[in-house]
């Protein structure tokens, strides 16, 4: 009997050793590779995260090279009046918090402009503290560049006199030329872009890694590890031996060899990918040629490394081994065990099932930690798999479902870019990137920019199987540019004028001259002198023209103070009702629907009160069509209290009994030059808006529910 038991024994042991290790073999490979996609996530996301912050910088210095306070500064050379260049600079560095200087260095390497921020408050370096910097290593470098090229330097720890400065500040420069009205070549501009807030960022996303995330140089140094003995070792020369590449040489050199991928050894799983930010940098849509300090370096790139220890990998695989010795304890009893093999079984599906699930989670909070809208897609984008809470507030609204936010997406784009949006699309499927840029309307009506940037997600068989990507705000960045080209054009029409008026001053000064002569000789002739008074209203006319050309091309300069609205429009009715003549006129509040809003506001009272008069002149011209309904001039002014970007604001309702506009020209009320008087400019409601905007608000004209004009100009009741 014993001898039978073994017989049948022996072959038993041997099947089930065989198809424990078979099942052991399998579920290690298959955790393992569950554990290598999530590293792979992670670090994809991370490395994005880093080009992200150096595509942001690079914008804001090529912004800040080509400001309109820059430019007039640099009419003149030396350079002219800086103090609104500097109270710019001042407002990016108080804004962004991440530059510890910004500076203006002319010709000769001086300082014309620094900016300092001390980690709480950006303050303008009176002149005298002011210093050369002719002797530094980045004002030569970026003195060899040409226009629109950026200089940047390694990432290292800020050096103060020879030494190195505590607490340890990261530090980036970028510095560009800066080129004057006359395309020559001016000065330079550079930024201290403080590191520490990007690493900030990184060391955030590390807690989602199973593994310990790492920053590496191209020279193997760890900038970022987790530990600070380790880290920028290469600013310490008795640490310079302390180095990833020494340490890890499996590892580097992997990820010397590839720009991703991931290696295992002896020290454990590593999964890299390597950033290269300063190759995905643009600047107005086009790519900036950009310049490393050292040109015996390897390149400007960094290394974003995950490692997964050997402990580590060992307690991930402790559910699989655990299964493997209940499986063959199973097997072995199989005459009385059948159900418990089954039951654990079971068990063992769902610890990895809720392994998988708790991987995901962690993949959606890092996804969900990113400002932008994260999100996967099928292979044609029409379907969403996946999209962050981000779109909630960039869309200015949650979506019930994937599909409610695939449609409301699609339903947000403006009628005017879809057909781009639809050209990007035709290509998904078959390109392993795109990207798109367009506008969409927010369920508040307020428009803003998108870009749209996915790649393509493959399978093992090479095949796409969806696509991942960001979409981002890029408004601020869009509105940035407009107001420079608006500047721009307001500045060359401010050029056209100067030289118009200094070219036609003499002549009508002489053409004044010669008509007072003539009427001095004509003085019997009264049809003659009808002539010459004619003549002299049409050349007072050019010059009053002149006059509102200059002032709508002449920057707005805000004074900016507490004052009350309601003063400033009782103070511009007084000086329309003298100009008025001998017209009834009445002015006289709305009926509020509610208590009256306080009519205090953050604001210039000379820009608004003009705002006003230009406003009453509009409604108390003459030209305006006369009925017998119309025996008098009445203007209506409202006060409610609103919103503006989610901050109080005050809405100023102002209607008359005119005749009103019709479509077409109410469409182009407020363009320059446009007029539906015979003897007007065209320029007032033009300037009006110009105010306006400048106080961060809005203006527009519609038809009253009866007759005449209705004007609304809504101002934020704080600086914005």
């Amino acid at each position: 009997m014993l001898r039978r038991f073994f017989r049948y024994f022996l072959p038993l042991v041997i099947v089930v050793a065989a198809v424990v290790w078979t099942v052991y073999r399998a579920d290690s490979e298959a955790r393992l590779a569950e554990l290598e996609r999530a590293e792979e996530k992670y670090v994809a996301l991370a490395a994005e995260s880093l080009a992200h912050d150096f595509r942001a910088v690079i914008a804001d210095l090529l912004l800040l090279a080509d400001a309109s306070s820059l430019r007039r500064a640099l009419e003149t050379a030396p350079p002219g009046d800086v103090a609104d260049a500097a109270g710019e600079f001042q407002n990016v560095a108080q804004r962004k918090q991440v530059y510890d200087q910004i500076r203006f260095l002319d010709l000769e390497g001086d300082e014309i402009i620094r900016v300092n921020f001390d980690g709480r408050q950006a303050s303008i370096v009176p002149a005298e503290d002011l210093q050369s910097k002719v002797d530094r290593y980045y004002f030569h470098e970026t003195m060899k560049l040409n226009p629109g090229t950026v200089f940047v330097s390694p990432f290292d720890l800020n050096v103060e006199d020879g030494r190195i400065e505590e607490p340890y500040k990261p530090t980036v420069r970028f510095a560009t030329p800066v080129m004057g009205p006359d395309r020559r070549r001016r000065g330079i501009l550079v930024l201290n872009y403080l590191g520490t807030s990007m690493l900030r960022r990184f060391a955030r996303l590390d807690v989602d890694s199973i593994g310990q995330a790492m920053l590496v140089n191209a020279r193997g140094y760890w900038l970022y590890a987790g530990d600070k003995s380790v880290e920028w070792a290469f600013m310490f020369p008795e640490r310079r031996d302390v180095r990833f590449a020494d340490r890890h040489p499996a590892a580097w050199q992997a990820a010397l060899d590839g720009d991703s991928g991931q290696v295992r050894s002896d020290d454990g799983l590593f999964t890299f990918e390597t950033v290269k930010p300063l190759g995905h940098a643009t600047a107005d849509g086009q790519s900036s040629r950009l310049v490393s300090l050292a040109p015996a370096s390897p390149g400007y790139t960094w290394h974003v490394i995950s490692r997964v220890s050997p402990y580590l990998l060992s307690a991930q695989l402790l559910g699989v081994r655990s299964k493997a010795l209940a499986l063959s304890g199973l097997l072995l009893l199989a005459s009385g065990g059948g159900s418990w093999a089954l039951a654990r079984y079971s068990l063992a599906r769902e610890r990895s099932e809720r392994a998988l699930r708790e991987s995901e989670a962690r993949f959606r909070q890092m996804a969900d930690s990113i400002a932008e809208v994260f999100w996967l897609s099928t292979p044609d984008r029409r379907t969403l798999r996946y999209i962050s809470p981000a779109f909630a507030d960039i869309w200015g609204r949650p979506a019930e479902s994937l599909n409610a936010a695939a449609a409301l997406w699609e339903e947000s784009i403006l009628a005017s870019d879809r057909a781009a949006y639809e050209t990007a699309l035709r290509s998904v499927g078959t390109v392993d990137e795109f990207s798109s840029e367009y506008r969409i309307r927010r369920s508040d009506g307020e428009v803003r920019w998108i870009w749209d940037h996915g790649f393509a997600v493959r399978d093992a068989g090479g095949r796409i199987s969806g696509y991942a990507g960001i979409a981002e705000d890029v408004t601020p960045l869009k509105e940035a540019q407009d107001k420079a080209l608006q500047s721009e054009r307001l500045a060359a029409i401010g050029e056209a004028m100067a030289g118009l008026a200094h070219e036609s001053r003499n002549a009508l000064q002489r053409s004044q001259a010669c008509l007072e002569m003539l009427q001095s000789r004509v003085a019997t002739q009264p049809e003659a002198v009808k002539l010459l008074a004619r003549i002299r209203a049409a050349v007072e006319d050019l010059h009053r023209l002149h006059e509102r050309v200059r002032c709508y091309a002449a920057p707005i300069q805000l004074r900016r103070e507490d004052c009350d609205l309601q003063l400033v429009w009782d103070r511009a009715c007084r000086d329309a009702l003298a100009c008025a003549g001998e017209r009834p006129v009445r002015i006289q509040p709305q009926p509020a629907a509610g208590p009256p809003p306080c009519t205090r506001c953050y604001a210039d009272p000379h820009a608004v009160g003009q705002v006003f008069r230009n406003v009453l002149e509009n409604a108390l011209d003459p030209e305006l069509e006369t009925s017998p309904a119309r025996d008098a001039v009445e203007v209506n002014v409202g006060w409610n209290a609103t919103t503006l970007r989610h901050k109080p604001a005050l809405v100023i309702t102002i209607s008359d009994n005119g005749p009103g506009l019709d479509p077409a020209a109410r469409a182009r009320i407020f363009e320059p030059f446009f007029t539906t008087k015979a003897r007007g400019t065209g320029l007032g409601m033009a300037i009006s808006r110009r105010i306006v905007e400048a106080h961060g608000g809005s203006i527009s004209a519609s038809n009253g529910h009866a007759r005449g004009l209705t004007v609304e100009i809504v101002l934020p009741k704080e600086s914005v």
